[in-house]
């Protein structure tokens, strides 16, 4: 599909779902699913170009999320996609020369992550789809923070964020040699740590 027909479906699914938030505004899955149509919607003008229209976005999808989570703190779900939203929105940032503050915004999506998955890189070899896609995302913000940290001036987190990054993805590796996304992920981290040297 092309990237019209992508946030003409978005726009189509928003509109249903602001309704039924209208209706039923404590049903939290509704908040959660306007929240990634936003994110979406979001990656798709920043895709255009649109950098201030995506970053409202992405703000209104993390505001919702915020409001879901209150109820929900458990919620695994929730906690990853805000995680997500808050590693894209601290990229925009920082592509946009506000490193400094996107750095902060990575750190807590990496703390919020952790503390769901666990500090460690402790990959079972039975990998679940879903547990794999949530370690995928967690590798992918700790590149994020080194991105962040290195445009900031920051290198010594720079470097340490990027090794992490390499161990996580290492780790995701050996379980799915096989997965593009993994190996893209991890020669990407190399380099990125390899260049800070």
């Amino acid at each position: 599909a092309s990237a019209e027909s992508a946030k003409e479906s978005h726009d189509r699914a928003i509109s249903t779902l602001l309704e039924l938030n209208r209706l039923l505004p404590e049903w939290a899955e509704v908040k959660y699913l306007l929240a990634r149509n936003y994110g979406a919607i979001a990656s798709l003008e920043r895709d255009k170009g649109n950098n201030a229209e995506a970053l409202k976005k992405k703000n209104d999808a993390m505001e919702m999320l915020n409001e879901v989570l209150a109820d929900n703190k458990d919620n695994a779900r929730y906690t990853v996609t805000l995680a997500k939203l808050l590693g894209e929105y601290a990229e925009m940032i920082s592509d946009q020369g506000k490193a400094r503050d996107a750095v902060p915004l990575v750190k807590r999506a990496v703390a919020s992550m952790e503390n769901l998955l666990g500090p460690d890189a402790a990959i079972s070899v039975k990998l679940t789809p879903q547990r794999k896609s949530w370690e995928i995302q967690f590798a992918q913000l700790y590149g994020i923070l080194g991105h962040a940290s290195e445009a900031a001036g920051q290198k010594d987190t720079a470097k340490t964020s990027f090794q992490t990054a390499v161990a996580r993805w290492e780790k995701l590796s050996a379980a799915d040699p096989a997965d593009e996304t993994i190996q893209q992920g991890l020669s990407w981290s190399k380099n990125r740590l390899a260049k800070l040297k």
